[in-house]
């Protein structure tokens, strides 16, 4: 798996908190694929488990294995549109197959997990605070 950082480059603190919420990530895949992955917005997130419906919602590991879809942006260009319905999550898993959501779960871990997000917030305030790093 291959990852590039997709972001502009940004002066102000300002303008580096706006474009956080820009950055992609690019990922290929084992069948060349190339994956963008983006943070989603807040609705997107809440409203996943009710696109689900409340039994596999409350199916944790279920839920694991499908939340990655919710950081993917586009396959090989194919915008991923907000998905309103189980039949919508159901047709990017088939998309995805075993390869994909391989690579977008791995990416997910390594890009958006609390230990990543950490090592960024960490990495902004010193910028902010002018301390070396």
């Amino acid at each position: 798996m291959k990852a590039t950082l997709n972001s502009n480059e940004k002066h102000t603190p300002t303008q580096e908190v706006v474009a956080t919420s820009d950055i992609k990530y690019e990922i290929v895949d084992e069948k060349g694929r190339k994956l963008k992955l983006k943070k989603p917005t807040v609705l997107a997130e809440i409203e996943f488990p009710l696109v689900l419906g409340s039994e596999k919602s409350s199916n944790t590991m279920f839920l694991s294995r499908v939340m990655p879809l919710l950081y993917l942006d586009c396959i090989d260009g194919e915008k991923v549109p907000v998905f309103n319905t189980f039949s919508d999550i159901e047709y990017w898993i088939q998309k995805l197959d075993h390869e994909g959501m391989e690579a977008l779960t791995l990416a997910c871990l390594e890009y958006f997990s609390a230990s990543a997000t950490q090592d960024k917030v960490q990495e902004k305030l010193k910028k902010l605070l002018g301390t070396p790093s």
